[in-house]
């Protein structure tokens, strides 16, 4: 596509950006806060999922700290010089049964050794929670929830809660305008998880320290969010213990056969949405039928999803879409070849593979905010294109030797870097640090937004769908926070526009009625 045409689409969706900035700022200057609090939440969602370029927006960084100060500008924090054990609070706005983001924070807490670590979560139903989950982490926290809470209330609440601790961690959401309001000029060390590093988001003034994961998150935050490198740390993603069972037992427990080969991919279900081109399918659907005694099993997509159901049929069955699994470390021990999502990483299910001693393989893809960069990695495991990632399955499908040699190549340097036993040092280090800085002050700066090899971004989530559906969307996700007038109109123009039966229409109904 022209880059023309890219700016186009680009300035459309910076001008609805700037009408929900608008809203929320005339709801704030008429003391409407609640209301305005919601705008600048679908303001910040907005940006975040529909993408025009920008990674950082004084506006909303602006209002944060305006609302934040006039509520809690002379707020005090008890002092707690007297304790023998420091207390961190890790604050998320969900957590989820799969992918890397939630248990990054829950290998984090299992690792902390020297500290009390307790979770808040901010905007998330409590039968949603994942309690099967929790249960496989040995060490004792607690979990509190303000996710029912609203507006000031919830706020205030979150304020309240982090006034008990030493050090905050955030792992919010991107729009999480809750936390970053409560938070804006709280004393405490704030240490800011970036596992979003390819979008918008907002928080950039809230926090002391940024925790980033990889190299080329750290140089887009420098460089689009104005975030010094002083304040930033390179941050080893915490992994959890490898369980001690054989690949024998795994593949019984499984159901795998001992003749064949299991390819295996695990991730959040958009990582896999093609954008430019058809993504994955080609290259499963050619493997699946050239090789019989070939299974593809992906964890964290949706077999109801159009891309997987025609992946599915034409793959001889040799395609299993499990959705989101809790306990996945039994099907890494049974996999003889980890597959990276595509077109986006998963880092942390890549380093899990690792740990175990899998093969690995990833395909690049030409954008600045989607490669793999990790202390423990080399680049070998990457390919230039998914024509050669075909070429390389089929070298390691019809040689068992070849595919021998790439066992256990990542293993011993992703234990020395990732696990458990050696990221206590780690942490002591980040909190020292985040304890010296002062946090950013909000800045108006301008950068170059129009990079080419970002523009596929552009239709991350959106790929092939109308403008007019882009927009319907913000209010599909707010619908809950809406008012029953609101919601009405919403469906009613839902119900009128798109047939009942259409991807469209399901993509758009709030989660409460999907689960209804």
């Amino acid at each position: 596509m022209d880059k023309e045409v890219y700016k186009e689409v680009f300035n459309d969706r910076r001008r609805y950006f700037m009408k929900l900035l608008k809203m929320a700022e005339e709801n704030i200057a008429n003391n409407h806060i609640n209301d305005g609090i919601v705008y600048l939440e679908i303001a910040a969602r907005y940006a975040t999922e529909v993408h025009f370029g920008e990674f950082y927006n004084f506006e909303i960084e602006e209002m944060i700290k305006n609302i934040s100060n006039k509520y809690f500008l002379n707020d005090k924090f008890p002092q707690n010089n007297n304790r023998k054990r420091n207390k961190v609070l890790h604050i998320a706005t969900k957590i989820y049964e799969t992918g890397g983001h939630t248990r990054l924070m829950l290998n984090w807490i299992d690792c902390d050794t020297n500290n009390h670590n307790d979770i808040l979560l901010t905007d998330i139903e409590e039968n949603q929670i994942p309690t099967e989950l929790l249960k496989q982490y040995e060490k004792k926290f607690s979990i509190y929830n303000v996710g029912h809470l609203k507006g000031i209330e919830k706020i205030n609440e979150i304020r309240e809660y982090a006034k008990k601790y030493d050090y905050v961690i955030l792992h919010i959401h991107p729009s999480d305008v809750y936390t970053s309001i409560a938070l804006h000029n709280c004393p405490l060390p704030i240490l800011f998880l970036n596992h979003a590093d390819h979008r918008f988001w907002i928080g950039r003034n809230t926090a002391n320290l940024f925790l980033e994961i990889r190299q080329e998150g750290a140089n887009n935050s420098n460089i689009k969010r104005n975030i010094p490198k002083s304040h930033q740390m390179i941050f080893p993603i915490p992994l959890k213990r490898i369980k001690k069972f054989t690949k024998i037992e795994a593949r019984k427990l499984l159901n795998i056969d001992d003749d064949e080969i299991m390819i295996l991919s695990i991730a959040s279900a958009y990582k896999y949405n093609p954008i430019d081109d058809n993504g994955l399918a080609d290259c499963i659907i050619h493997i699946s039928n050239k090789f019989k005694k070939v299974r593809f099993v992906f964890i964290g997509p949706n077999l109801n999803i159009e891309f997987w159901k025609e992946i599915k049929e034409k793959a001889n069955g040799q395609v299993d879409i499990l959705g989101e699994i809790t306990d996945v470390d039994s099907y890494y021990l049974a996999a003889d070849i980890y597959l990276d999502s595509y077109p986006f990483v998963s880092l942390t299910s890549l380093l899990d593979a690792g740990k175990y001693g899998l093969p690995l393989v990833s395909v690049k893809k030409n954008m600045t905010v989607t490669d793999i960069d990790d202390i423990a990695l080399d680049n070998n495991f990457k390919v230039n294109s998914l024509k050669e990632l075909m070429a390389k399955l089929e070298l390691w499908i019809s040689n068992r030797e070849i595919l021998e040699k790439q066992r256990f190549k990542y293993k011993d340097d992703i234990k020395k870097y990732h696990l458990l036993s050696s990221s206590s040092k780690i942490l002591e280090r980040a909190y020292r640090l985040s304890a010296k800085l002062d946090k950013l002050e909000n800045k108006n700066f301008q950068n170059e937004i129009y990079e080419d090899r970002d523009f596929p971004l552009t239709y991350l989530h959106f790929k092939n769908r109308s403008r007019e559906f882009e927009f319907l969307k913000v209010w599909a996700w707010h619908y809950e926070k809406l008012s029953r007038e609101q919601q009405e109109i919403f469906l009613n123009y839902l119900n009128a526009t798109f047939n009942r039966n259409s991807d469209e229409y399901y993509a758009l109904l709030p989660y409460s009625i999907k689960h209804m």
